[in-house]
């Protein structure tokens, strides 16, 4: 070929390349300007929004590295040391009830003023926020816990929640003639046999509501999974509090003493013989205080909404709520504000319950401010069930041993600060 031809070509690649590199710069420009200007949009809509709804400036999550990357190691060193729970009480104590986060880039609200939690899971519950941030009229399935829970009462939302919610209430009615029984066997043999009668008398309740066999096995999944992990989480929680605080386990055992015996010449006791023990109630009350089941959570606005407190130098003002945006909320920390139970608020003193002894603070009107199992449409099903099945072992072992003694690393544990 001759040196014209290559020289040829090399001008018209030469004249390509000086023709695409203003076009490119043309686009660039173009998608700059085009982010630009949605940004500034997006921030004029935020800003008339917050101004039409009163809102203020939430505090601020401080990090010190960009992208509050050194928040994020903490978080993972944190994790391994199991004390997850505290950092998150550190946090709030440093920051405030209620603040903005901006983690990696992605913006999100914390918060565990009770005002803020009536609003989230009861007055804006159907129709501003939602679970676990997707699409409620695309799907109805949290798309993180379905490949283990399948389609089932804790994965779902919007109608086929509600449905599974009708058709479960019944399982847990305190009025079914056997459920008590139920509950004596599983706790008195506590084996394989009483475990299976208790799954088969849910199941025969179950099928008089449906006979498809992927409901009923979503089902009873989310609620033997949910029933026998809370519970035991409760009762762990309750033996242990009981071994670090010797004065509280003498005074509960007087008190089942009194009411059903101890030793060899006590008996089963009865609903009511629970019922009749004042103190057994204020104790379970503390530990779930101290240890809900479930610690931490969030739901996802469905569009721009607000948060009734929080916002403002003061913290008193509205907080707004972009659409997308996640809503971070924890009961463990909610439990220990000074604020709410007062100064000793880490201690476990189930006294604080006791409505005839004087307290610095009254407990009487709590309200929002103690969440245990829940609240508003998605209130625990199974809290009576719960409390019934975990009163009856705590009375049954209590019979039977007299005190009990903590393995020899958690002695020094300071109680109300495990995780």
């Amino acid at each position: 070929m001759s040196s014209t031809w290559f020289n040829t070509l090399g001008i018209q690649e030469a004249q390509l390349a000086a023709n695409v590199r203003p076009t490119f710069s043309i686009l660039s420009l173009a998608v700059a300007s085009t982010v630009l200007l949605l940004g500034v949009a997006l921030q004029r809509a935020d800003s008339q929004f917050e101004r039409a709804h009163g809102c203020g400036t939430p505090r601020p999550l401080q990090y010190k590295w960009p992208f509050a990357l050194d928040l994020v190691i903490d978080a993972f060193r944190i994790i391994a040391e199991k004390q997850a729970l505290q950092w998150f009480v550190q946090i709030f104590e440093r920051t405030g009830p209620t603040f903005e986060q901006n983690v990696l880039g992605v913006k999100g609200i914390d918060t565990v003023e009770p005002d803020n939690l009536e609003s989230i899971l009861s007055t804006q519950f159907s129709d501003k926020l939602l679970g676990s941030g997707f699409d409620s009229q695309a799907q109805n399935v949290d798309p993180t816990f379905a490949p283990l829970l399948g389609d089932g009462i804790f994965t779902q939302e919007a109608a086929p929640w509600k449905h599974s919610r009708d058709m479960l209430r019944p399982l847990f009615s305190l009025n079914r003639a056997n459920i008590f029984t139920q509950v004596e066997e599983h706790t008195e043999y506590l084996g394989k046999l009483a475990s299976l009668r208790l799954f088969e008398s849910f199941l025969d309740a179950l099928i008089q509501q449906t006979r498809d066999p992927k409901v009923l096995r979503d089902q009873l999944l989310n609620v033997m999974l949910a029933g026998r992990d809370t519970t035991a989480r409760c009762l762990t929680w309750t033996f242990r509090l009981l071994a670090q605080h010797p004065h509280v386990l003498a005074k509960l055992r007087q008190e089942i003493g009194s009411v059903v015996g101890l030793g060899t010449g006590s008996r089963l006791p009865d609903r009511n013989d629970l019922k009749r023990m004042k103190y057994l109630n204020p104790v379970f009350k503390e530990v779930l205080r101290l240890y809900p089941s479930v610690s931490i959570n969030s739901r996802t606005a469905l569009e721009a909404t607000t948060l009734p407190t929080g916002g403002g130098p003061d913290g008193t003002k509205p907080v707004m709520i972009r659409k997308g945006e996640a809503v971070g909320y924890s009961v463990y920390v909610m439990h220990r504000l000074k604020k709410l139970y007062g100064e000793d608020a880490a201690s476990f003193r189930p006294e604080r319950w006791d409505p005839d002894m004087k307290n610095a603070v009254d407990l009487k009107n709590i309200g929002w401010g103690y969440l245990p199992f829940n609240g508003g449409p998605r209130i625990c099903l199974g809290q009576e069930f719960a409390l019934l099945e975990a009163g009856f072992v705590v009375v049954r072992i209590l019979q039977k041993f007299r005190s009990f003694e903590l393995g020899s690393k958690d002695k020094d544990v300071v109680a109300g600060t495990e995780n």
